[in-house]
């Protein structure tokens, strides 16, 4: 995505936690033609970081649920 600030969020969490963030996170909020939206850099390990972006207040649930598998250490 061209406007996520991933590269600022990315820098500060090096600036707020140091150069092994892992188990922290940095939120920005936003409000964008009415919508309040919030933006999170979580940092799940000393090198992985993942990068959220979500509307805040009321949605509405899909009528199909969504459900993440990840592989565990025997591949199932």
């Amino acid at each position: 995505m061209a406007f996520f600030p991933d590269k600022v969020l990315k820098q500060i969490l090096v600036a707020r936690h140091g150069k092994r963030p892992g188990g922290k996170k940095v939120v920005m909020k936003a409000n964008i033609a009415g919508c309040d939206l919030f933006v999170m850099a979580y940092a799940w390990s000393a090198q992985g970081v993942a990068f959220i972006v979500s509307s805040c207040g009321t949605t509405v649930r899909h009528e199909q649920n969504y459900f993440s598998k990840f592989e565990n250490e025997f591949g199932q």
